[in-house]
């Protein structure tokens, strides 16, 4: 079994899979085996053989000696996405820097606007300008007026 999900993943190399995040496992069969598919499913596709040794389905079903059926009704399972994002979402936040910084390596070297923009939107630097309309009520116009007459 894996201590990696048992453990916090702190590692920032791609060779520990991220934990499975609040998944429930009660009544499962094979726990551990439920906390291994979320942490598969919550890895990009290009990750996963290197990180899991399997890349599909199949191929996970086939390592971990899990009926394809199974992986299926586990998808099913109120919660099992619910714990997919929440792993996916402790995986990426530990390269948060890693993505900035290829973030501001495609900035300086293509300088895309939108690429500049969620940059400099991350950083503070940048805010959407947001224009209002301002509609003047009865009630404000008459204050306006009032406050217009007694100015010389």
């Amino acid at each position: 079994m894996r201590k990696a999900l048992v453990q916090k993943h702190t590692k920032r190399d791609t060779s520990t899979p991220p934990n499975a995040v609040n998944a429930p496992v009660g009544g499962l069969n094979k726990p551990q085996e439920y906390l291994e598919f979320v942490s598969f499913m919550a890895l990009p596709r290009t990750f996963r053989g290197q990180i899991m040794g399997a890349e599909t389905q199949d191929d996970f079903s086939e390592k971990y000696g899990v009926n394809r059926n199974t992986l299926v009704a586990w998808k099913k399972r109120v919660g099992f996405w619910d714990s997919v994002q929440a792993t996916r979402k402790d995986f990426f936040r530990e390269r948060t820097g890693d993505v900035l910084l290829a973030l501001e390596t495609a900035c300086l070297r293509e300088g895309k606007g939108a690429d500049v923009r969620v940059l400099l939107t991350y950083t503070g630097e940048y805010a959407e300008k947001v224009e209002q309309e301002h509609k003047i009520t009865p009630e404000l116009q008459r204050a306006l007026e009032k406050i217009g007459a007694l100015l010389p």
